[in-house]
């Protein structure tokens, strides 16, 4: 049966510092901060098997740090679908967007953050600033295996791509790249379900 359902959200966003890269790991250090916001979500769950089940949600989030009061919305989608008595899948995508603050506190190369990352670098970071926009498109598939009725191991597999002023920052894989657009995240974990 379908619902919807909406509430607040609080997140942290981590800084930046102790990074691999050389160069990179040179730069300011980028302070973590807090995010706050809401969701809203719209769920359909089969009457006759609640695992199977989809929803589609929007949350907006902005953050408390002074001199970057940055936003950012994501739209994402779900799927969960029982395959087993005991093994259940799930397949999911979105999308985040962040305005220009947002954007260029992450992916921006700047004189008030380039820090040493150009002492003695033959090859220079170049200067650039990330506007607002898409900064992030994903996927991701991942299984439950239920333990027992309120128990279970849950495992996934993500894809992510880093798209626009965002992927194009040197920082990224833009003009002399330390990165790469293309992200790929793994995990696995016990969780306690609540039905």
């Amino acid at each position: 049966s379908p619902s919807w359902r909406a509430g607040p959200v609080l997140n942290y966003s981590f800084g930046r510092k102790d990074v691999e890269d050389d160069v990179v790991d040179r730069m300011d250090t980028l302070d973590g901060f807090l995010e706050y916001g809401a969701f809203v979500q719209y769920v359909s769950v089969d009457p006759d098997n609640p695992r199977n089940r989809w929803s589609v949600g929007l949350t907006g989030l902005t953050n408390s740090r002074s001199g970057n009061e940055g936003h950012r919305i994501r739209l994402g989608a779900q799927y969960f679908h029982q395959v087993r008595p005991a093994v259940d899948i799930n397949l999911g995508a979105g999308m985040w967007y962040a305005d220009g603050d947002w954007n260029d506190y992450y992916f921006g190369v700047n004189a008030g953050n380039i820090g040493n990352a150009n002492v003695g670098n033959p090859d220079p970071l170049p200067f650039h600033s990330a506007d607002g926009g898409v900064n992030q498109v994903f996927a991701n598939i991942g299984a439950i295996v239920y333990l027992s009725k309120n128990w279970a191991l849950a495992g996934g597999l993500r894809y992510s791509n880093i798209p626009g002023d965002a992927g194009d920052s040197p920082l990224v894989a833009g003009a002399n790249g330390r990165g790469s657009e293309h992200q790929w995240v793994g995990g696995i974990g016990v969780t306690y379900l609540a039905w």
